[in-house]
């Protein structure tokens, strides 16, 4: 059973979840305080000590994020942030694997991040995913990835993934240090997720990272980018403009 914190300043929002938590999660979670402010819950959370912590994002005079950077990272366990749509919170929660629910929150959205978390703290298996949220806020863009793979979770910078391939129904990371990482997440997920960090996709099974394309040849038996680990990928014929045109923006 996984003590629970639950941080948000709506009267509402505070006691639906709650709601929730006790009809579809019990068997995994006890709530065992809530906290309408941050500074309520800079107090609570080093006091209760919870395994996890249900985490409004946006919150007036002091939003979630900032309450985390204050915290002492022992105080608490797993992280569940709860958010409106909001587009750079919900990429920089993608791009960190960090466990994260939309308002208003579904019952099946809410029952599916807390299996993942129990199974994990069942497994032992440490999430990097508020390490690197935090991290990554810090910058304008994010500098780290989380790719979670069937054995834990590989935490990469950016800069370090040269292309993403398909793997049927996984992805498969390809790194500057020739690196073949197996994500258990799709590549149109990862699509998804990389594009407004620089990466393209160039064919259905290739996703490419800006910064390592070395060349591009047009031939007549199929166009080609050559990229900084010297292997050949595929440009679809469709896609070739669009990727040339974004090489071109800079």
């Amino acid at each position: 059973m996984l003590r629970a914190v639950l941080v948000d300043d709506e009267e509402t929002a505070r006691r639906e979840l709650a709601q929730l938590l006790e009809r579809h999660c019990s068997a995994m979670v006890e709530l065992v305080a809530t906290a309408a402010s941050a500074a309520e819950a800079r107090i609570l959370i080093p006091q209760v000590r919870p395994e996890l912590v249900f985490l409004d994002v946006e919150m007036p005079e002091e939003n979630g994020f900032a309450l985390l950077h204050s915290l002492p990272r022992e105080s608490y366990g797993e992280v569940v942030f709860v958010t409106a749509y909001e587009r750079y919170a919900v990429q920089a929660l993608r791009v960190s694997a960090a466990d994260y629910l939309l308002k208003p929150v579904q019952p099946d959205e809410l029952l599916a991040a807390v299996s993942r978390i129990y199974e994990r703290r069942r497994r032992r298996i440490l999430s990097p995913s508020v390490e690197t949220l935090l991290d990554n806020l810090s910058g304008a863009v994010p500098r780290r990835i989380v790719v979670p793979s069937g054995s834990g979770y590989h935490v990469l910078l950016s800069s370090e993934i040269v292309y993403i391939e398909s793997e049927r129904n996984y992805a498969r990371f390809v790194t500057v240090r020739r690196e073949r990482i197996l994500s258990v997440r799709p590549l149109g997920h990862w699509e998804e997720v990389l594009a407004p960090m620089g990466f393209f996709r160039v064919h259905r099974s290739y996703l490419v990272n800006f910064e390592h394309v070395r060349e591009i040849r047009q031939q007549p038996d199929g166009d080609f980018v050559l990229v900084s680990t010297q292997e050949r990928l595929p440009i679809a014929r469709r896609r070739a403009e669009a990727f040339i045109r974004r090489l071109q923006s800079g």
